[in-house]
């Protein structure tokens, strides 16, 4: 429905909208039935507008903002069709004012890809931004790799600034969601729902020619698919598959086989809820990971809820190449959970491809770690290297890694309930962690000066050092019931086997 009074005429409609479109320094398109109105119209609305002036326009307010709404008849269907949405990006391409596509609550049913691309070389001139509507594949759609919306800029000299806004994608299954192919773009994606995708909700093109800066806001990736194993399901939520920098923040990506795969970017992930739902398999170190990083990946991890799910850092991912140095990535203030896990279930694992591997940069900090469900109280090894494709850690590289004031926490509380605490230092609410012959990566502790100091007047306060001549051992000061927590310090080289 339109936002204008009724009765008004065509004419004073078109006056509405150029005058909306001048007073905010560009234009927007919205269609119906009819498709994007032609530029002829737009003249018309210009000339009009000269010859009544701007004092004729209709009050829109500030919320209203940028509805030009006067393009539209009041009778416009709830679904368009495809061929609709192709000709409003098409008045988006030949005339450079618009810079806001407003599908004003339509669903469109898509018999192929949308794209968004420079056509010539030359991005838009404004930011591009398609906001509150929905986007599904019409009964026409064939291809799950295929996306809904494809954004490809060949321009190497400008930065395209596209995004979408307010967007539900429902993808049934039977399409992806949203390919960036290449170019050098600036992509905002905030409050998208990606109910369903096939195979990715929002992938990048592999290959160097991609340097994009990616934000991803207040987001939800659902995967509706019926497989109870994690490794049995194909949807990556974000596959940033490129060099790409930017914002992962306040999304939620669940039951996905992986929340984010991306071998060699560096952003900062944040408040982010990542679950890869109850049913992910029987207890083992190989779990499906739901974060997926490679070697050199430099990845700020920061106050996430990982839900059931392990992350991994391999060397090799995604054709990334060997690196003598893995690590680099920082995990602060995250809640990790695993559920029905034994005693070898893992938090964080260091998989290197080649022997002779180092660990560098890494600061796992402040992070609280939880074993839920029926099974499992003890995890002896939270941070791990998996050796399973042939490569080792060589002690003689390691580096600035820092692990400390990490709680663990063992089956305290029902399952229900998980989050409400985060840790009670007492003896009898607190998870201890037997660390006897195991240390994070492998550690050995023979290398090491000083492992950490806690207070004296934490009931769990332990202090590491190593024993003087003893070689590979630890001396423990002020255990608790024989057991201590793993609140661990590194600062010198050569630390991780």
């Amino acid at each position: 429905m339109s936002d204008f009074p009724e009765g008004a005429s065509r004419r004073d409609l078109l006056i509405g909208g150029a005058a909306l479109a001048a007073a905010q320094g560009f234009a927007t398109v919205a269609f119906g039935r009819s498709g994007a109105a032609p530029v002829a119209e737009l003249a018309e609305a210009d000339m009009v507008l000269a010859e009544a002036g701007a004092a004729n326009a209709p009050k829109v307010g500030a919320k209203e903002g940028l509805k030009a709404s006067a393009y539209l008849s009041s009778d416009d269907p709830f679904v368009a069709q495809d061929a609709d949405l192709a000709r409003a990006v098409q008045e988006l391409k030949s005339d450079r004012r618009f810079s806001v596509l407003d599908l004003e609550g339509r669903t469109i049913a898509l018999d192929r890809t949308l794209d968004i691309d420079d056509g010539d070389g030359n991005p838009f001139s404004k930011p591009l931004k398609i906001v509150n509507g929905t986007l599904i594949p019409s009964d026409k759609w064939q291809d799950p790799d295929a996306p809904l919306v494809r954004f490809f800029s060949s321009s190497k000299q400008r930065v395209a600034r596209w995004g979408l806004e307010g967007i539900k994608m429902k993808c049934l299954n039977r399409a992806s969601a949203i390919f960036i192919d290449g170019g050098y773009v600036n992509m905002r994606f905030r409050f998208l729902d990606l109910d369903d995708p096939a195979r990715f909700g929002i992938r990048t093109r592999v290959g160097d020619s991609t340097g994009s800066d990616l934000r991803v806001e207040h987001c939800d990736i659902t995967s509706n698919s019926a497989d109870k194993l994690a490794s049995k399901r194909v949807l990556i939520g974000l596959d940033l598959s490129s060099d790409n920098d930017g914002k992962v923040f306040g999304n939620r990506i669940q039951k996905a086989r992986t929340a984010i795969k991306g071998p060699i970017g560096s952003f900062m992930i944040s408040h982010n809820h990542f679950w890869q739902g109850s049913d992910v398999g029987l207890p083992r170190t190989d779990r499906t990971p739901v974060l997926h990083f490679g070697a050199r990946s430099t990845n700020i991890v920061a106050v996430n809820y990982i839900d059931n799910g392990v992350t991994v850092l391999e060397e090799g991912l995604g054709g990334s190449g060997e690196t003598r140095t893995m690590g680099f990535c920082q995990f602060i203030s995250n809640i990790f959970t695993l559920a029905e896990s034994d005693e070898k279930g893992t938090y964080i694992s260091i998989k290197p491809a080649a022997a002779g591997r180092g660990l560098a940069n890494m600061i796992i900090i402040g992070n609280q770690i939880r074993n839920i469900g029926s099974k499992g109280e003890k995890v002896t090894r939270p941070f791990s290297v998996d050796t399973s494709a042939g490569g080792h850690v060589n002690t003689a590289l390691g580096s600035n890694i820092r692990i400390e004031d990490n709680y663990f926490w063992g089956k305290v509380q029902p399952q229900s309930s998980r989050v409400e605490k985060f840790i009670e230092l007492t003896g009898k609410k607190s998870y201890p962690v037997d660390v006897t012959g195991q240390t994070p990566f492998d550690l050995d502790a023979d290398v090491v000066t000083q492992i950490g100091v806690r207070a004296e007047a934490d009931p769990g306060s332990v202090w590491y050092k190593r024993a003087a001549g003893r070689r590979g051992t630890l001396q423990v000061a002020n255990p608790v019931n024989g057991k201590v927590y793993l609140a661990l310090t590194v600062n010198a080289a050569g630390l991780f086997g």
